[in-house]
């Protein structure tokens, strides 16, 4: 590679980054809103989750013999099945004087990925209610990807031939400049800690 080609790659790149992180610093602004005083009754709540300044993290796509459709594969079915363990709770916190429940959407489209997965591979062991809740989440959880998919709009550059690459597991794609999910999981533990703590001095 050339001189000149190599210099224009580091620029592209370093722009690349540049705006992924200018985007993630506006989304941390409007973030810090959710910090305003809120009585959490009605629809008087704040639309994000109060985090402190998240710093930018990298995730680089790969192929995976993890979370596989075999329906002969044990294992993957118990990854698909703890995705909703990530914190205690089940992806709910509780907010404001009286602790009102929410769901962060992250977890709810975790969820739905769990349906879609039971929807393709079920489990022939499966108990009853979760074959039931498959069948009635389905299309609701098509949608709801489908307008988190819009609203979230990722902006990030793939190479154009991912058709043409093998899916084999092992196979790398491209780099992304992602939030950092583990802040927003540490976030969600504590207060998870401090609703229980809440709960049982209250009730």
């Amino acid at each position: 590679m050339s001189h000149s080609k190599r210099i224009a790659l580091f620029a592209f790149i370093a722009l690349n980054v540049a705006l992924a992180v200018w985007k993630l610093q506006s989304i941390s602004n409007l973030r810090r809103s959710a910090e305003i005083d809120f009585t959490y009754g009605g629809g008087d709540y704040p639309v994000f989750l109060a985090l402190p300044p998240m710093e930018p993290v990298a995730m680089s796509l790969q192929e995976t013999s993890h979370y596989s459709l075999d329906l002969n594969d044990t294992i993957s079915d118990d990854e698909w099945r703890t995705i909703l363990n990530l914190t205690d709770g089940s992806g709910r916190v509780h907010l404001g004087p009286e602790r009102r429940t929410f769901i962060v959407s992250y977890f709810h489209q975790l969820h739905c990925l769990r349906i879609l997965q039971m929807a393709i591979a079920p489990n022939p062991h499966a108990p009853y209610h979760d074959v039931v809740e498959t069948s009635v989440h389905v299309q609701h959880c098509l949608n709801y990807l489908r307008q988190m998919l819009l609203c979230t709009a990722a902006d990030s550059l793939e190479k154009g031939d991912y058709k043409a690459k093998g899916f084999e597991p092992g196979t790398l794609g491209d780099d992304l400049v992602c939030m950092d999910w583990e802040a927003l999981l540490g976030i969600m533990q504590s207060n998870y800690g401090e609703f229980v703590q809440w709960k049982y001095k209250w009730n």
